[in-house]
């Protein structure tokens, strides 16, 4: 599955005098249509540019946060799993222990600006 993204454009003059940004960006989900109108000042686009995202890694920091069904006791508070996915999110690697968000920083580092081939050697190699 391709992942698309649109760049979009509004009167570039107008938006400076409100103090507003003239380009946002969407990622175009099934669930969702990319907005044809500035977020800012609701000025409909002039521009809309398709492009295809290349298949790099998505970096997630999923919340522990848990409750035992039945004592309703809580687990787990503040924190995550450290996950990576490719962009289509048909592939997702989920750590086997749980981090503090200052523990994590540091290893979702590891992955920046990596194809998600990439990140998975780097995933394996570190047995996360």
């Amino acid at each position: 599955m391709t992942k698309e993204i649109f760049m979009f454009n509004s009167d570039r003059l107008k938006a400076k005098e409100q103090g507003v940004d003239d380009t946002w960006f969407a990622v175009n989900n099934d669930e969702n249509n990319p907005l044809d109108y500035n977020p800012w000042n609701q000025d409909l686009a002039e521009i809309k540019k398709k492009f295809l995202l290349l298949d790099q890694c998505v970096i997630l920091f999923r919340p522990a946060f848990a409750k035992d069904e039945y004592s309703n006791r809580e687990y787990n508070k503040g924190c995550y799993f450290l996950e990576i996915t490719n962009q289509d999110g048909s592939i997702t690697y989920s750590s086997k222990k749980l981090y503090t968000w200052e523990q994590l920083t540091p290893l979702a580092a590891l992955f920046k600006d990596l194809s998600f081939s990439a990140a998975s050697r780097v995933w394996k190699a570190k047995k996360l």
